[in-house]
């Protein structure tokens, strides 16, 4: 996975939006190491993917409001 940085951030991505729900793209941006648009690319690109364990056509759900997201 080091030669592809995006998907080692997007494996990380679910699990720490999830117990940290409510956390700005600004603080998601920080703690990973990239640029608010990076995150908002990888939140659109996970928006499209299955929960984990899950039927891929059991989408992923979470909100989009004034630079926040929440997982539902």
């Amino acid at each position: 996975m080091a030669n592809n940085p995006r998907l080692a951030r997007l494996i990380d991505l679910v699990p720490f939006i999830s117990e940290h729900q409510g956390i700005s793209i600004s603080e998601l941006a920080k703690k990973f190491s990239v640029t608010q648009g990076e995150i908002e690319k990888d939140l659109w690109l996970l928006y499209m993917c299955g929960l984990p364990g899950q039927a891929p056509l059991e989408l992923m759900e979470f909100q989009f409001e004034d630079g926040y997201r929440d997982w539902e």
